[in-house]
């Protein structure tokens, strides 16, 4: 009697996407006779022959040499009337595997594997991919995101496993303590690489129909983004210094500061609020005329404004700084991705911008990071754009992109604590709950640091 052949499904996903627990309830079928295997290097909860998940549920498997997939035929012989095979972490074995489970299949025997496909580095882990080409169905699981807004936890689906601390090498098994799992957006924020991770442009995801000039691309890989404010250190001799910045406009920078700096007084601190004041720009509303020479000049007032106002800070209060300067950089390179900034006026700006003795100028204590979904970033861009803005959807999106892959750097390269707020549903403009709440994160991040009010 001739065997119809076995079918195979994968699946795969970033850690905590329940892979492992989808196995557990494939080796559970009544009447069918299975077999489960693990590579024996997977010891991250427990040192026996099991399969066994986050959550702690487990079944009986057989342990076997990731670096020799071929035991799994001679081991799976011994079983007579083998129905299903079950393969957890298929990440770690050798390539072989894949020739193996061929096997399988051309006998009849369905399989069902799991494992990642990236590593966390994002980059082809082991044999998962070759078998996504080769099964009969595919199954992407995906995970909780573990960024941590200052009001909870990110929605989105994770998508990928993040490294929590450097790794020598892409093998390297461990659990919570040394992985987690990350969405698009918030990857770069999460994950820690080997080296600073100054390459910038690799972290920027843009739209699709924004594109490079080549002369751009060419300039902007060797560009490298600010980091060179001096850290503080903390002392109870000194009032706190903080700064507001966000993905964009339109995410609530200024009403932030305005609100903690009343929040703040109504508590008697004294706290000073530091506002950018656009409307003193005079180069500002000529710069939305498709004039890139009135743009650097525009660009240029603001950081010269920004510079001073950091420099002069407030010795005896609490200072709140509206957009912080590394932002003002972020707006610039904008307008330079977008085409709206010449690469020659770009060049001048970034030349004036490191002429300012920034090496001098404190870091704020704490970023508050105001953050927004693309959806409500245009919404309310659209509800608030001023008469002489000329803007498009993509301005807004490609500032976004800029400003987190900007904000992806600081831990590695500048010492300053991130208070992210998704303001989604985070209404401190009107909410008296929301103002309250916002001025209580901050004070509890600053009584974290040392300073307790």
């Amino acid at each position: 009697m001739i065997k119809n052949r076995g079918k195979l499904i994968v699946r795969h996903g970033p850690m905590w996407s329940d892979k492992t627990t989808w196995l557990i309830e494939k080796c559970c079928g009544k009447g069918c006779k299975v077999l489960a295997f693990k590579p024996n290097i997977d010891n991250r909860y427990t040192g026996k022959p099991v399969l066994k998940s986050h959550n702690g549920v487990e079944v009986r498997a057989v342990l076997v040499n990731k670096d020799r997939p071929k035991e799994l035929l001679a081991l799976a012989e011994k079983v007579a009337g083998l129905e299903r095979i079950v393969i957890d972490e298929t990440n770690f074995f050798h390539r072989s595997l894949v020739k193996v489970i061929e096997r399988f299949i051309k006998k009849g025997i369905d399989v069902y594997a799991a494992g990642l496909l990236l590593d966390s580095d994002r980059k082809e882990f082991g044999p998962t991919k070759k078998l996504t080409y080769l099964a009969d169905e595919v199954i992407e699981g995906r995970a909780r995101c573990d960024f941590r807004y200052a009001n909870g936890y990110c929605t989105n689906p994770a998508k990928f496993t993040f490294a929590k601390r450097k790794k020598e090498s892409q093998l390297v098994v461990g659990a919570v303590d040394l992985y987690g799992a990350a969405c698009v957006e918030h990857y770069h924020l999460l994950h820690v690489t080997e080296t600073k991770n100054e390459d910038w442009l690799k972290r920027l995801r843009l739209p699709k129909a924004v594109k490079f000039a080549p002369e751009i691309k060419e300039y902007l890989s060797t560009l490298r983004l600010p980091y060179i404010r001096r850290p503080l250190n903390f002392s109870p001799d000194r009032y706190p210094r903080i700064e507001v910045g966000a993905d964009t406009m339109r995410v609530g920078k200024t009403t932030a500061v305005e609100v903690l700096a009343e929040e703040l007084k109504k508590m008697k601190l004294p706290a000073m609020a530091s506002l950018e004041d656009w409307r003193h720009n005079p180069h500002l509303k000529k710069s939305y005329q498709d004039s890139s020479l009135a743009l650097l000049n525009s660009q240029k007032w603001f950081i010269q404004r920004k510079f001073d106002q950091v420099r002069l800070g407030a010795k005896n209060k609490i200072f709140i700084q509206d957009v912080h300067p590394e932002m003002d950089f972020c707006y610039a390179l904008t307008n330079l991705i977008l085409g709206r900034m010449k690469l020659e006026h770009f060049q001048e700006y970034v030349d004036y911008f490191y002429s300012l003795d920034w090496a001098h100028l404190p870091a704020a204590d704490v970023l508050v990071y105001l953050t927004a979904s693309d959806a409500v970033v245009i919404k309310r861009a659209h509800a608030s754009l001023r008469p002489f803005e000329t803007i498009d959807d993509n301005y807004f999106l490609v500032m976004k992109r800029v400003n987190q892959a900007w904000l992806a750097g600081t831990k590695y390269l500048l010492d300053v604590v991130v208070l992210a707020i998704n303001t989604d549903n985070f209404n401190f403009v009107k909410n008296k709950g929301a103002k309250q709440k916002l001025a209580k994160k901050v004070l509890e991040k600053l009584a974290e640091l040392g300073w307790r009010y």
